[in-house]
């Protein structure tokens, strides 16, 4: 009998019930929702639970996909489900819902996770104390805010489930302390590699282009550099002015236009890119200059910033757009099978942003079963070669990710 693909998820499912509280680390598209779906099952078949609490970050598309997920999945036992994000308040109904042994519902709140504070003070009937708690991305749950406002506070909840991709706060170890200390360890991992492998996602080739800085923007470095030196010097704190001078640098290296005639080169060569395509920018006004080159290739496409109309959002998705123009606006837990290609102009230094900006490609198409994907990188030449610097680091590991090949283990589909 032939093992499925997806049989991850049941070793991931297993565990957590050993475990109770811990995270769930795969790999984006690798099914962490489906998975939850099948935890919140078992444990309400189980009556360990009566109610799920799903805690977002504040990203409205993400917290309506759990919604439309949550509510129409089969969980074998009716559901009431109430949202308290956005211009949702339905907080304070879902808590005074009336419960009783005899109840054969089961109730689901979706909220930001910086409403959860809110929902622990005003929970005075400990509805909450039979509850699950799962944090979507919960590497942002790591933030000052969150730290201040629930250390100490998530315990009440008896299960707790943190998805990421990548749960690491890269620079925080007092959000990464947080984290383990309220929701737990890794407890379950399945990364791109095993993904690959698993033909859970689908193969991808990836298109380094390096640059050069121009001489204009290695001037501006070296002053950020000096005033830099100079200010610790003059007795501020070094991590402090270190980590300022590093946003600097970062800021000058994402905004610079020696990629932009790269860019237009390369598409030019290479137009189909731009079919089934998110590109990535790091401010509105350099995507300005980057939908100048765009608009004399292929005109069907549109901008995605956060002000934005869902409505774009939901014709890409549908195949009526090509391609989308966005910051980071769709970086986590957005769905869209059919994505072909990414196009990353600037890049963070922290790897979960390029995990999730990818994972936008990686996802497999049952339309599409041969679907091979494109990431198209901007790297500093200089740092290409050095696995000190952040480009290095992301170029030496998309690499080696993109030569990752099919296992030669048989799969049910």
């Amino acid at each position: 009998m032939l093992k499925s693909k997806w049989s991850f998820q049941e070793d991931a499912l297993e565990k957590f019930l050993e475990e109770r509280n811990g995270i769930l680390e795969m790999a984006t598209g690798t099914g962490k929702t489906r998975t939850s779906m099948k935890i919140i099952k078992s444990l309400i078949s189980s009556r360990k639970i009566s109610s799920v609490i799903i805690s977002t970050p504040s990203n409205k598309d993400l917290a309506e996909q759990w919604y439309n997920e949550l509510i129409t999945y089969s969980f074998g036992i009716k559901s009431l489900a109430f949202r308290n994000f956005s211009s949702y308040n339905e907080m304070s109904t879902f808590l005074n819902q009336v419960r009783n042994s005899k109840d054969e519902r089961f109730y689901i709140l979706i909220l930001f996770q910086n409403k959860l504070h809110e929902l622990i003070a005003k929970d005075k009937k400990n509805v909450i104390s039979d509850s699950i708690l799962i944090a979507d991305e919960v590497h942002n749950l790591g933030s000052p805010g969150n730290v201040k406002k629930l250390s100490g506070r998530l315990s009440i909840f008896p299960y707790r489930l943190g998805l990421s991709a990548t749960p690491i706060r890269e620079y925080d170890k007092e959000g990464n302390n947080f984290i383990e200390d309220e929701i737990g360890k890794t407890f379950f991992e399945f990364d791109l590699k095993k993904a690959i492998q698993h033909g859970v996602l689908c193969r991808f080739d990836y298109h380094p282009i390096p640059y050069q800085l121009s001489d204009e923007e290695v001037d501006k470095i070296a002053k950020y550099i000096r005033r830099g030196e100079a200010r610790k010097k003059a007795g501020e704190n070094p991590l402090d002015v270190d980590r300022e001078t590093a946003l600097l640098v970062s800021k000058v290296k994402k905004l610079s236009v020696e990629k932009i005639p790269l860019f237009r080169e390369y598409i030019t060569k290479n137009p189909s890119i731009l079919e089934r395509c998110i590109v990535f920018v790091y401010t509105r006004e350099y995507g300005k200059d980057i939908q100048k080159i765009i608009w004399d290739l292929n005109r069907n496409y549109h901008t995605y910033y956060a002000e934005d109309n869902k409505q774009e959002l939901e014709g890409f998705s549908k195949g009526e757009l090509d391609l989308l123009l966005t910051c980071h606006k769709i970086s986590e837990g957005i769905d869209i099978k059919t994505v072909r290609n990414v196009i990353l102009l600037y890049s963070d230094r922290a790897r979960l942003e390029t995990i999730q900006r990818i994972g936008r490609c990686l996802r497999s198409d049952t339309d599409n079963p041969e679907k091979k994907a494109l990431v198209l990188d901007f790297v500093l030449k200089n740092e290409m070669n050095d696995n000190k610097t952040s480009d290095g680091k992301r170029y030496e590991w998309l690499m080696d990710v993109s030569k990752t090949k099919r296992g030669n283990e048989q799969h049910t589909s």
